[in-house]
């Protein structure tokens, strides 16, 4: 999937049984400093090795392959420098995270 097939509102799935998804919150925390507005936690897309390192981080919030969540849309946000970027933003059992454009290749609608 690429991300101009990303619909508002689609159900999406990952589709790769080897990789999981997991909120970063050190990604938010160093965005948080750019930024003036408030700042999901990032939504990673990994392998499942890296997931078991992500544990050690306090991590535990994983979603597997198969279990559907809601593409909310873009959110473009400025920084402190005038500089726009597009946040690609999901809704993950229960929260608002954003997601980057190089995981959206590892998801699938749902059918």
């Amino acid at each position: 999937m690429l991300c101009s097939d990303l619909k508002d509102g689609m159900l999406v799935v990952i589709h790769d049984p080897d990789r999981k998804g997991w909120f970063n919150v050190t990604a938010r925390n160093r965005l948080e400093k750019l930024y003036e507005s408030k700042i999901p936690p990032r939504f990673c897309i990994g392998p499942d090795i890296v997931s078991y390192l992500m544990r050690l981080n306090n991590v535990d919030t994983f979603v597997e392959p198969g279990e559907a969540f809601i593409y909310l849309g873009r959110q473009k946000v400025t920084d402190r420098h005038n500089r726009t970027k597009n946040f690609r933003l999901v809704f993950v059992n229960g929260s608002v995270a954003y997601l980057e454009g190089r995981d959206v290749r590892y998801l699938s609608p749902v059918k």
